[in-house]
């Protein structure tokens, strides 16, 4: 039988053994079922064999009282034992077609993928009826963690593939929206249950999955504008964006060079700074009457307070703040001189203290570290539009 997305819970519990620590893997996963949780996995990689089995049969036998979907983490042989619907496998594991050959055709499979290449390779395999990919964030739960994949790889997994989707690692409560939007069916969580009051952490986790309509959490934010200084990255990061808020994109400064049939180097060479703003302040008014897109504005457009105010009345002004040393590390100089303002990196910095003021006169600021990706800022801006 064929595992169908629709059918795929939003929440994939984990019962790990030895975060669950001194409560057990079996008391564990049925506190996890009694709050309502119906995809359950069990996990006993440091258990002995013989106590593994003890745990697991005891969750078989009080499942005739509540009924849940149970995976077996790594073992095939224990999942044919005690009646799980599922087993899951890692890369280092019994390759799909030999669990198969274990469990039989009844029985799901799950493979753990770490990449785009291996998700291409799990959709193909006529083995694997479903798909997990992360970390899609930073994790603790494992000693040596992949590296982390982020959200843009999740989206493009969900493209490569049809099969169900699970998003783990490093999620929670308050990002778990973030995978769903990006693509996922569902989301595989271990820490953000096992850790502490099981029951209260599933309600609220439950909760959460309940409440991830984007257009619910983004009712406010029509418009999302995009400001801060060169080298923001308020481009690369409004892509990501309008991903996970299904929202169109658009950069300011593409819709003028197209509008004029010119560059932004050539305008500002033909009509001077003034002219070009004068162009800006006409690009925005027009992208202000569309709905659902985010807009990544050029630098010096927070200098009219008629285009803040026009941004303000239409939607959200989001201010991407990374601190100026991490701008110029991001900026060479060959990149500086090009632009219509600047010659070197001296005169950037003092532009970017004149604009301060301006920028700060916004909804939202999202302070950006040195070495953090994109998709992680995209990620922060849109739970916080969904805190707005």
């Amino acid at each position: 039988m064929r595992l169908e997305r629709t059918g795929v819970p939003k929440i994939y519990a984990i019962a790990d053994a030895g975060v669950l620590s001194g409560r057990g893997l079996a008391e564990g996963a049925l506190r996890i079922a009694e709050a309502g949780v119906s995809w359950i996995q069990v996990r006993g990689k440091e258990l002995a064999e013989s106590r593994l089995c003890e745990e697991v049969l005891r969750i078989a036998d009080h499942r005739v009282n509540r009924p849940f979907v149970l995976w077996v983490n790594d073992r095939p042989d224990v999942a044919l034992l005690y009646g799980a619907e599922g087993v899951h496998l890692g890369q280092d594991d019994l390759p799909p077609s030999a669990a198969r050959r274990v469990v039989g055709a009844d029985c799901w499979i799950g493979r753990s993928t770490h990449d785009l290449q291996q998700v291409g390779k799990a959709d193909a395999d006529p083995d694997v009826d479903l798909i997990a990919l992360g970390p899609i964030f930073e994790t603790r739960n494992k000693v040596d963690p992949d590296p982390v994949v982020g959200l843009e790889a999740l989206g493009e997994a969900r493209r490569i593939t049809d099969k169900p989707l699970v998003a783990i690692g490093g999620l929670g409560e308050r990002n778990l929206h973030l995978a769903l939007q990006a693509g996922a069916d569902s989301v595989a969580l271990l820490g953000a249950v096992c850790r502490g009051d099981v029951a209260a952490n599933c309600a609220r986790l439950l909760a959460a999955a309940a409440d991830c309509c984007p257009q619910q959490r983004v009712a406010r934010a029509k418009l999302v504008f995009l400001t801060g200084f060169m080298g923001a990255g308020k481009s690369r990061v409004g892509r990501l964006l309008s991903e996970l808020l299904d929202f169109s994109f658009t950069d300011l400064d593409s819709r003028i060079e197209e509008r004029a049939g010119r560059t932004i180097v050539e305008i500002f060479s033909g009509v001077g700074e003034e002219g070009f703003r004068a162009l800006e302040s006409e690009a925005l008014v027009e992208v202000a009457e569309i709905e659902g897109v985010v807009v990544a504005t050029g630098g010096g457009v927070v200098g009219s307070v008629n285009n803040r105010q026009a941004m303000r009345a239409a939607g959200t002004i989001v201010w991407l703040d990374p601190d100026i040393d991490t701008i110029l590390s991001r900026l060479s100089e060959e990149s500086i001189a090009r632009r219509p303002l600047l010659r070197s990196a001296e005169e950037a910095r003092r532009l970017w203290l004149a604009r301060l003021a301006h920028y700060e006169d916004c909804d939202l600021r999202i302070r950006i570290g040195a070495e953090e990706e994109a998709h992680a800022v995209a990620g922060r801006v849109a739970e916080q539009l969904s805190m707005a």
